[in-house]
């Protein structure tokens, strides 16, 4: 999945495609271009190779339907896949790595089954920063785009953080009241938005950051008054699943007081983005030229 020049990248496109949706294996970019624009799959081909793959006959034993890709091919709760993962470093048994309990040794092995852990940073525990952070996408962008794009900005100008109203009224805050946001790691702000769609003393807030704050004093504000991402941890002091961990985005502790307004130099209005709109150039003929209007 890896490419070390474009030219790869583009002959595993040609691959992907030939394999995925034409049975061919030796597909490269070159092939895919001379048959492109390709009639591809239905959706309901799509779905039926997706998601009924584990009911195609095996291409080894044809009277067999091929399962699910663990050593036994059947769906399995208890996932032996993990002791295997954890000797060998691959989940059918063939790696050569050193078991992981020689270089991780918290661990016997890799857990089989599902196991609960308790967030390291807890509610249960934390009466300094009693809330539950969390977030994700909105509609309106993707990832760190289109944030200096005047209409989706006039939509969406600034991050709201959801609060339930059992919690709001146990913080002392209304709907639309400008917010801090603090972990142990850092301080942001958002404006409160009130909803019975997060659960009590659960928060959250979309990532956000302002590009209109890039030709200020200070243009690293653009990342940071607004920011969800300051309160997150990718350190040693968070653990987590020694398997399929990753550094921790949700479900760390925070706490929320009341702001006396906006970051200073955010642009909140419809009017604000008056100079993202796009400028019109000189007169090229259009429907005078075409029409003689």
């Amino acid at each position: 999945m890896y490419w070390r020049t474009y030219e790869e990248y583009k002959d595993y496109v040609g691959y992907f495609v030939g394999s995925f949706y034409y049975g061919k294996d030796d597909w490269d970019w070159k092939t895919f271009d001379a048959q492109a624009p390709s009639e591809y799959q239905t959706i309901e081909e799509y779905a039926e190779k997706s998601y009924n793959s584990h009911l195609f006959p095996d291409e080894e034993h044809p009277e067999l339907p091929a399962g699910f890709h663990t050593t036994s091919k059947r769906c399995e709760p208890y996932f032996d896949g993990n002791i295997l993962l954890g000797n060998t470093g691959a989940i059918d048994g063939s790696g050569t790595m050193e078991p992981a309990s020689d270089v991780y040794p918290k661990s016997d092995n890799y857990n089989p089954l599902p196991y609960y852990l308790e967030p390291f940073e807890s509610p249960l525990t934390d009466t300094e920063y009693p809330y539950v952070l969390t977030q994700g996408r909105i509609p309106f962008f993707h990832h760190g785009t289109l944030r200096n794009t005047p209409y989706t900005r006039e939509l969406y100008p600034y991050p709201e953080t959801w609060i339930n109203p059992e919690t709001a009224r146990e913080i002392g805050i209304e709907n639309g009241d400008w917010l801090w946001l603090e972990s142990r790691r850092g301080k942001t702000q958002g404006r409160a938005r009130i909803t019975k769609s997060v659960a009590p003393k659960v928060i959250y807030q979309e990532r956000f950051w302002n590009p209109e704050l890039l030709d200020s004093d200070d243009p690293n504000r653009a990342w940071q008054v607004m920011n969800i991402n300051l309160l997150t941890q990718n350190n040693d002091e968070c653990p987590f699943n020694d398997v399929y961990g990753t550094y921790t985005l949700r479900g760390i502790t925070i706490k929320i007081t009341k702001a006396d307004g906006a970051p200073e130099g955010v642009w909140i209005e419809p009017e604000d983005f008056t100079p993202w709109l796009p400028e019109p150039s000189e007169n090229t003929g259009g429907g005078n030229a075409v029409y003689g209007a």
